[in-house]
């Protein structure tokens, strides 16, 4: 519940899936860290979780990169969410680059 000018508004917030995906709260990154390890290995795909524009691309295709390590910036309703590799490996394919916009469940990268 929020309330703002004295009117009360409910609230839902979306939590992304585990798996590396950027969280916004530490609380939620660990959480994120500890399920993901729990877990049978990564997939190596990297998708949007939620429609968005590409603000930032931090990695290139050749690239070796590390789980956990930020590949790109997406800016969704007004905020910038870190997106972060689900497995460390090479880069071996970028489907978007900076000012695209994509939609959720796109595929973003591929890791091997």
């Amino acid at each position: 519940m929020v309330e703002v000018n004295g009117k009360r508004f409910d609230v839902k917030v979306w939590v992304p899936p585990t798996g590396g995906v950027a969280a916004t709260a530490q609380k939620t990154r660990s959480a994120s860290r500890g399920a993901s390890q729990a877990t049978a290995a990564a997939s190596g795909t990297i998708t949007a979780p939620m429609q968005g524009t590409v603000i930032k691309l931090l990695v290139s295709q050749g690239q070796t990169v590390a789980q956990g390590e930020a590949v790109l910036v997406l800016e969704a309703m007004k905020m910038e969410n870190q997106i972060q590799a689900d497995k460390a490996g090479v880069i071996s394919k970028v489907n978007c680059k900076a000012g695209d916009t994509v939609g959720s469940g796109d595929v973003l990268l591929v890791i091997e």
